[in-house]
């Protein structure tokens, strides 16, 4: 008998109205895929955008020192002593972490990449969280490849089966506009049970 696939709609909304990006967690849920069906969005400024964050479970890593609230060096494991590269992906200026917080997770730019020589982690430097992280808590690093940006600008757009997340990953929108303006973005996606 063959295996029956389920499937559970889930509707975020996200919403901005100024040039401070807000961001939108769509919870992981560890036997599911999440497949991004539709989007709604309207914009009222030509640099509305959205930003999707697509998480890949490979790169879930736990960092290798604690992090204070301060801090902006955070220290990832590498396949190689020495180096930097991350469970086969070469770290760059273009990818992101993930950080996981009291409401949800925070988006990261990596700004710089550094090796520490004969360690098995390197170190990353991203804007201060705002909060300290244990050793060993677990952070997602996007690749740039991993980024789905939806350009909105002063108008009103609907786009239909954009992309599907990875199993047990959460994906992050934001949201952004170019002034004090609105741009808000209904987003439809299907929960896909993977058996």
């Amino acid at each position: 008998m063959a295996d029956i696939q389920q499937s559970k709609m889930l509707t975020e909304i996200v919403r901005a109205t100024s040039t401070t990006e807000v961001l939108k967690t769509i919870a992981r849920f560890f036997n599911r895929q999440i497949i991004v069906r539709n989007v709604e969005a309207t914009g009222a400024h030509a640099s509305s955008k959205l930003t999707f964050y697509i998480p890949r479970p490979e790169f879930e890593v736990p960092i290798a020192a604690a992090l204070t609230a301060v801090a902006t060096a955070l220290y990832l494991p590498v396949d190689t002593a020495g180096g930097h590269v991350c469970r086969g992906h070469t770290l760059s200026t273009d990818d992101f972490v993930l950080i996981p917080t009291s409401t949800g997770l925070a988006i990261r730019a990596i700004t710089n990449v550094a090796d520490d020589a004969g360690e098995d982690y390197c170190h990353v430097t991203i804007a201060a969280t705002g909060l300290a992280l244990l050793i060993s808590t677990k952070v997602f690093v996007v690749r740039a490849a991993d980024v789905f940006d939806l350009t909105v600008g002063n108008t009103s757009i609907t786009r239909d089966d954009l992309f599907a997340g990875f199993a047990g990953c959460p994906i992050v929108v934001s949201a952004t506009s170019g002034d004090a303006t609105d741009t808000s973005a209904l987003v439809n996606m299907e929960l896909r049970e993977v058996v």
